[in-house]
């Protein structure tokens, strides 16, 4: 079994304004951390990708560190998706292509940014 880097996202719930918690493969790229908001691809986003987007303000458990971050979403119509896929991707390649080809909505990429 392989093993992958993980850390914890904490983020609000948009209508409940509950803290809610998702433990997540990433990959660096720079100071900033990504994540993919793939959800199995599923025909939804994940949950914490919409409370994201309405809150970007997020805290991160990274081993025995916790600290705040802020979230951006990368979609496939901005300039720079192409590389952050290729780079957030490279531990599971096969598996992220699947998801993508199964799905016909856009799976966004986040730099979570210290």
């Amino acid at each position: 079994m392989a093993w992958f880097p993980s850390l914890i996202l904490e983020t609000t719930g948009r209508r409940t304004g509950i803290t809610r918690y998702a433990a997540l493969p990433y990959i660096r790229d720079g100071d900033a951390y990504l994540v993919v908001a793939s959800n199995f691809g599923g025909p939804h986003p994940p949950g914490w990708l919409v409370n994201l987007q309405a809150e970007p303000r997020v805290q991160i458990l990274l081993r025995r560190r916790h600290f705040a971050a802020r979230a951006e979403a990368v979609f496939p119509a901005d300039a720079s998706y192409e590389r952050l896929w290729e780079k957030a991707t490279q531990s599971q390649k096969k598996t992220y292509e699947q998801y993508r080809k199964g799905t016909t909505r856009q799976i966004a990429i986040v730099r979570l940014i210290p």
